[in-house]
């Protein structure tokens, strides 16, 4: 099933074109990765496709409607974002940021539910943060800080998950666990995810399909076992790269 459709996407900043005539098809519980070097506009693709930034030209179509159809709560309903980095205003408690991430479900005038307290303290288990339900976001580590992020996106629940740099941060151990959890909860409610990743090697370990933005209109779209080749990964940064392959996978590093 279809769930995003992007049409002849142009993404520009100023006078510099990013993204041109993109077009993607992303259908339900594929997982897709992004690669690319530095600047070469997968953080504005990300704020696009979810509407934060404006489009110069083409259409974004979500589960079947254009976007600009959609109000801001019935959008964040169906499709979820995960910022690069965070930031506090406030001094507000894990709990309360968490919880905020349960607002798109709530019914007008209604407060938040014993059910939504329990489905985000479940969540905190699973991120292993329940000791901290009560400690400000502020005196957290940027790792903790970023298990807390990714906790607020899998209790909002989309169909289509946005991630930027979802790794951030997180030290080897809780890059696999988190990677986990969200492909686990993207797959319950049958969305997809399209995650900015920095690591080949996690994109192929995750990853269904790929997207390389080589540049703006040098941009390979399509399954990983397809596209994620050494000659693509040197291209894509510019830098030779050495391939090593056993009986299971196949791993690339930097000469």
């Amino acid at each position: 099933m279809k769930i995003l459709e992007l049409s002849s996407l142009n993404v520009s900043v100023g006078s510099r074109d990013l993204i041109q005539d993109l077009n993607l098809e992303v259908n339900a519980n594929e997982c897709w990765g992004v690669l690319g070097g530095n600047g070469t506009g997968k953080t504005s693709l990300l704020y696009t496709i979810m509407g934060l930034r404006k489009k110069q030209s083409g259409s974004i179509c979500v589960c079947g409607k254009d976007i600009g159809d959609y109000s801001p709560k019935s959008l964040a309903k169906v499709m979820g974002i995960l910022f690069q980095d965070s930031h506090d205003a406030f001094p507000v408690t894990v709990m309360e940021i968490v919880m905020a991430g349960r607002y798109p479900h709530l019914k007008p005038w209604s407060m938040y539910s014993q059910e939504d307290i329990q489905v985000v303290e479940d969540i905190l288990k699973l991120v292993e943060m329940e000791d901290m339900s009560y400690r400000y976001v502020n005196t957290l580590s940027g790792g903790e800080r970023r298990r807390v992020a990714i906790a607020s996106i899998i209790v909002q629940s989309p169909q289509i998950w946005l991630l930027d740099e979802p790794t951030n941060h997180l030290d080897m151990h809780y890059q696999i666990l988190m990677l986990k959890l969200l492909k686990q909860w993207a797959n319950k409610s049958n969305g997809s995810i399209i995650m900015v990743l920095h690591d080949v090697n996690l994109l192929t370990r995750f990853c269904t399909h790929a997207i390389l933005i080589i540049d703006s209109k040098n941009i390979l779209v399509g399954k990983v076992e397809d596209i994620i080749k050494r000659e693509n990964i040197e291209v894509l940064y510019d830098h030779p790269v050495r391939q090593y392959t056993d009986n299971i996978d196949t791993l690339y590093y930097p000469e």
